[in-house]
């Protein structure tokens, strides 16, 4: 009955393969760059009302900390050994590189603004 059961199931992912780790992998940096988006949208009019560019600063860094995290993960999953045809996890991980790298370049492209803009310049009171 055991052997009946394991049977149905179908065949096992290889071992050492994290499908939730290789799917932040690929996508976490977007994912990232995203929340990052909405949340300083939201926090600029925010930190004028409190004066300070803080808060927008710390969403910047955990949402640069995420996608670098994501870039990482990609590279663990780009050196992995345990794939047995050496394709699925390894393409991933390739397009991951790629997507994670173009999100952390636009996290920090679009930050750099903030240094030299006014936030409270498009606020109206």
């Amino acid at each position: 009955m055991v052997t009946d059961a394991l049977r149905r199931r179908g065949p096992s992912p290889p071992a050492g393969i994290n499908y939730l780790e290789l799917t932040f992998a690929v996508f976490g940096g977007a994912a990232a760059w995203l929340l990052r988006l909405i949340v300083n949208a939201s926090l600029v009019e925010y930190s004028c009302l409190i004066g300070a560019t803080w808060p927008v600063w710390l969403a910047t860094l955990i949402t640069t900390a995420v996608a670098v995290a994501s870039v990482l993960a990609a590279w663990r999953y780009l050196r992995f050994e345990g794939d047995p045809d050496g394709s699925g996890a390894r393409w991933l991980a390739v397009l991951g590189l790629m997507f994670n790298a173009l999100a952390v370049a636009g996290i920090l492209l679009e930050t750099s603004p903030i240094l030299v803009i006014d936030l409270c310049s498009s606020v109206q009171a």
